[in-house]
């Protein structure tokens, strides 16, 4: 009986020390923030696919030096998942007869997650237009 009863003492004495150490355990914020990009064509079009560059600098997205590229599904939504908190820029196009493309400045936000709404416009670049009116 008293072997029972000390091993008794030790469970609820282990359980109660147990118990205290989850109470006193600080909650850390979120070190990321989540980034879900959704598109938005002028007109009716599939949204699949479309590809969407994220870059940490307006110089590395003119670059095309992109951190990670995407395709959205066939809602047009790309999920990125989490980031370290900053300032981000994407792009993204889609399109075969009339090319759409659009940008953005993006700030993330750690326990957040930012939703952006890319507009996608018909990207009408002069310099192509005269290189194949010259052929």
């Amino acid at each position: 009986m008293k072997s029972k009863l000390l091993i008794l003492s030790v469970l609820l004495v282990g359980a109660s020390a147990l118990l205290t150490s989850f109470k006193n355990k600080e909650v850390k914020p979120a070190a990321t923030g989540g980034l879900t990009v959704k598109i938005k064509l002028p007109v009716a079009g599939d949204l699949a696919d479309a590809w969407i560059g994220l870059a940490t600098s307006a110089e590395n997205l003119e670059n095309m030096k992109y951190v990670k590229t995407i395709a959205t599904d066939k809602a047009g939504i790309a999920d990125f998942g989490q980031l370290e908190p900053g300032t981000y820029y994407i792009d993204g196009g889609t399109g075969e007869e009339v090319f759409y493309y659009g940008e953005a400045e993006v700030v993330i936000v750690a326990g957040k997650n930012t939703v952006v709404e890319l507009n996608l416009t018909a990207d009408t670049d002069d310099e192509e237009m005269e290189d194949d009116s010259e052929e």
